[in-house]
């Protein structure tokens, strides 16, 4: 709620402050404690006070004197009544937020100075570029038509059944379509989706705020504004519905909070058991579209507590701690104050669970806030090839000044209990702003260079058909040893057979009549049938030797590699086709890709030894062998594919139409460099083939600053070469 700044300190001791007439007041249970909501139904804000706050607030009727009322409290109240600094306090927080009236406050001089704060303030939040708030419209009424339609989705029952059509969802999306999914979604960042997917984004925003707002009419508030936020110059439509604060059952106030995500989640629901029903096209990419945009980032900036979002409300309501923002970020002022001013400062936090949440929301809060921040900062001079480093600047500028200035005012004219150290806050943050700057020189880069990798045979010798025909009899499986020359599968070719025994009768009759014209003395007749003779018997030792390789034997010893062997049984084989493969356990070589960006860091460790994990396994080493120079999209390993549950987001090809296991009909997104890393004989034969697992580099000359330096000279010759 408004935490309104004091107006300049002017005695309130001898005045008579008079409460507004006009001003609603809600009790609530709050934490175990009553408290009440003041209601400004001028301003739309609200204000959470104590019941001390109220008991005092409620005697100001304008004829009687702050000491005159605190001595009334002192003699009629049993609790411990405000003291007269209390008072003071809050009779200058009274006046500054309006609520109460004072013959000074009243005076024409003083109204225009607070008019042009207050016109400061806000001219100050409007100019900000990152974020431009656009009040548009009052949809209260429109609202109110809605309540009948749909309030009924909040009930109860409702409630129950979209967890279990979510539950559905989610079941649906995981056991037949997070394969598939990720191919919907391929090329959902295209440019050509890109205006597609921020009409989806609006739609699904606006009925998240519709929600709101139908949840808040629906237990008697009002919504007394709605507009667009133009966060980075993307419209994100919102709805004033601070008047559910008043409600004075915290479920309720969750409901209201909760309503858009809720509406969200049901429209993801939907979408995922359509997309999951349709094949490829354009419903189908919409329903991918709406699951993402409803889902994942509903839960990442709606749901998430550190900003003030929905997420944030629903927090502090269900911890029932109030202002948990501005007591967290009270701590996280305290704090700083004791370390870089060595200024102590009253702890107002209780010594109970709640005052940890509220120490430890602050702290998660402050470092979220400046995160946010920064990335705002960046996604700004990004903007525009780079001319958005002004609207950056800008922004740095609004967010900086205020609390520069506010700084700098407490250091040369601290409170009269307070002596900050100048020389302190120097020190302090001079050492910091250098540890900050000299650490990333000597603190190594974290994350090692990764590369998904997979066991295979070295070498996998493809046992293949050389002859067509049908398959008969398969004589192994998978798995199985071999020894060489032992018979794998049988193959029949009915009509190889038959050309066979018609080509060996040709044979015979040809060598009958060789004969008899030897014995006849017709050389010149001789000569012409032995020719076709030589011939025939040429096509008839083809045809016996093609039909002697039906019977399909091993050329070596090893494992039999290969899928679903007895399916082969009754099918036709071109020659040539793919039977299964001989390995031998203790010959076998890691496949790995890698991406582009790291290519090079591999390089560096050809013929070196590099680092192996394997899930369920020891780690363990191999030498990089090779990497061939040329990327590509083509699968090194079907495995790899994100279609057979591998590590690699790949699409489909239109010119090879092939099943799902078949490397050949996918391609990866982006063009991947393959690597060869040999294993000795005993790491061979403790790794099974088509075993997935990462190969990790980590480039021990590479720290924190190199990192940053050439991603920031990448990001600049980038944007100058646009420039240019």
């Amino acid at each position: 709620m408004p935490s309104p700044q004091l107006p300049s300190s002017f005695d309130l001791s001898r005045a008579f402050p008079k409460l507004r007439d006009d001003l609603a007041v809600t009790p609530q249970t709050f934490g175990g404690q009553r408290i009440y909501i003041v209601e400004d139904p001028l301003s739309g804000n609200f204000y959470r006070l104590g019941l001390r706050e109220c008991e005092f607030l409620f005697q100001l009727d304008g004829t009687r004197s702050v000491q005159t009322v605190l001595q009334h409290l002192a003699e009629t109240t049993q609790g411990q009544p405000l003291s007269e600094g209390e008072a003071i306090a809050l009779c200058h927080w009274l006046v500054g937020a309006e609520l109460v009236s004072t013959p000074t406050s009243v005076l024409p001089e003083r109204l225009a100075d607070v008019a042009a704060l207050r016109e400061q303030r806000s001219g100050l939040a409007r100019i900000n570029p990152l974020m431009i708030r656009i009040p548009l419209l009052v949809p209260d009424r429109f609202l109110e038509l809605l309540r009948p339609w749909l309030g009924w989705i909040y009930s109860p029952p409702v409630v129950a059944l979209a967890a279990v059509l979510l539950v559905v969802a989610g079941i649906r999306l995981l056991a037949d379509g997070g394969q598939l999914f990720v191919q919907s979604l391929d090329g959902i960042f295209a440019p050509a989706q890109q205006l597609k997917l921020l009409a989806c984004s609006l739609v699904l925003k606006l009925a998240h705020e519709i929600s709101h707002g139908v949840a808040c009419r629906r237990y008697g508030g009002y919504v007394r504004e709605s507009g667009v936020l133009l966060l980075l110059f993307a419209p994100i439509p919102y709805i004033d519905v601070t008047s559910s604060w008043k409600f004075r059952s915290k479920w309720q106030r969750i409901q209201v909070a909760a309503a858009g995500m809720y509406v969200e989640l049901i429209l993801a629901a939907v979408a995922a058991l359509v997309w999951s029903t349709t094949d490829q096209g354009p419903l189908n990419q919409l329903c991918a579209n709406v699951v993402l945009m409803a889902s994942i980032t509903t839960v990442i900036f709606n749901a998430n507590p550190l900003m003030r979002f929905d997420g944030y409300y629903i927090l502090s309501d269900w911890l029932e701690i109030p202002n948990l923002y501005s007591s967290g970020q009270q701590y996280v002022m305290r704090l700083a104050k004791r370390v870089f001013l060595n200024v102590s400062t009253p702890n107002s936090l209780p010594p109970t669970l709640r005052g940890t949440w509220v120490k430890l929301y602050g702290c998660c809060a402050f470092v979220w806030r400046l995160m946010i921040c920064v990335s705002l900062v960046a996604g700004a001079a990004a903007l525009f090839h780079g001319a958005g480093i002004v609207l950056a600047i800008v922004a740095s500028a609004i967010w900086l000044l205020p609390p520069v200035c506010r700084l700098a005012r407490y250091l040369f004219r601290p409170a009269s209990d307070e002596l900050p150290q100048r020389l302190r806050l120097v020190a302090t943050a001079g050492g910091l702003v250098l540890l900050v700057l000299v650490a990333p020189y000597w603190i190594p880069w974290p994350f090692a260079k990764r590369a998904p990798a997979i066991v295979r045979y070295a070498p996998l010798e493809i046992v293949r058909s050389e002859s067509a025909g049908f398959v008969q009899q398969v004589c192994v499986r998978s798995g199985q040893p071999v020894a060489k020359g032992e018979v794998l599968a049988v193959l029949e070719n009915e009509e190889l057979a038959s050309e066979c025994r018609l080509l060996d009768l040709a044979v015979q009759q040809a060598s009958v009549r060789c004969r008899m014209l030897r014995k006849r003395r017709k050389m010149a007749a001789l000569q012409a049938e032995q020719q076709q003779l030589s011939a025939v018997t040429e096509q008839f030792e083809e045809k016996r030797c093609q039909l002697s390789r039906l019977t399909i034997c091993a050329s070596r010893a090893g494992t039999i590699i290969g899928r679903n062997l007895e399916v082969l049984v009754g099918t036709y084989l071109k020659e040539g086709d793919e039977i299964c493969g001989i390995g031998d356990e203790r010959q076998k070589e890691i496949l790995i890709s890698i991406n582009q960006d790291d290519v090079n860091v591999f390089h560096e460790h050809l013929s070196q030894t590099v680092a192996i994990r394997m899930p369920g396994s020891r780690k363990m080493s191999g030498i990089l062998e090779r990497i061939p120079p040329s990327a590509s999209r083509r699968l090194p390993h079907a495995a790899f594919g994100t279609t057979l549950g591998g590590p690699l987001m790949v699409r489909a090809r239109s010119d090879t139409p092939a099943s799902a296991a078949d490397r050949e009909a996918f391609e990866m997104i982006e063009p991947r460099f393959t690597g060869y890393i040999a294993l000795s004989g005993k790491d061979g034969g403790r790794l099974h083939a088509g075993r997935l697992g990462l190969v990790s580099l980590r480039d021990p000359d590479q720290t924190l600053a190199t990192v940053a330096r050439r991603a920031l000279t990448q990001w600049f010759r980038a944007h100058w070469e646009l420039a240019l």
